[in-house]
């Protein structure tokens, strides 16, 4: 069985402010783990929580990656994208860009592009990220 998991509950997940949502996901996630299930997390989720992280919990860039990195190699959990999902943090972890702008450049090179036209001076400084 493969189920896929919303921003909202991964964020229920990873961070204890409402305990009765935490409870419920914990409790799904024990089921899925059991019947030997998995839960697909896609790199727009990831994008979404590590922006819900920042702008609403106040967390630091390394903390978001740090979180995100350990939910996608915990059981039942999966990332969609595995090699666009490392290189996303990769690049978040080692250039300090936006999880979104990082995701950009990631499924760019997936998908063979070998350069990303930008204007934002942050991502700027990644390999293959040049001005129109």
């Amino acid at each position: 069985m493969l189920v896929a998991a919303d921003t909202d509950v991964v964020v229920r997940l990873l961070v204890s402010d409402d305990l009765v949502q935490q409870r419920a996901v914990v409790a799904r996630l024990k089921r899925i783990e059991a019947s030997n299930g998995r839960v697909l997390v896609s790199p727009v989720v990831l994008a979404e929580v590590a922006w819900v992280l920042e702008s609403a919990y106040g967390y630091r860039r390394e903390e978001v990656v740090a979180a995100i990195a350990a939910l996608v190699a915990t059981p039942p959990f999966v990332a969609d994208e595995p090699g666009v999902v490392a290189d996303t943090l990769a690049q978040a972890a080692n250039h300090r860009v936006e999880m979104a702008d990082a995701l950009v450049l990631a499924i760019a090179r997936s998908r063979g592009a070998t350069t990303l036209l930008t204007f934002d001076r942050k991502v700027l400084r990644l390999s293959g990220c040049v001005r129109p």
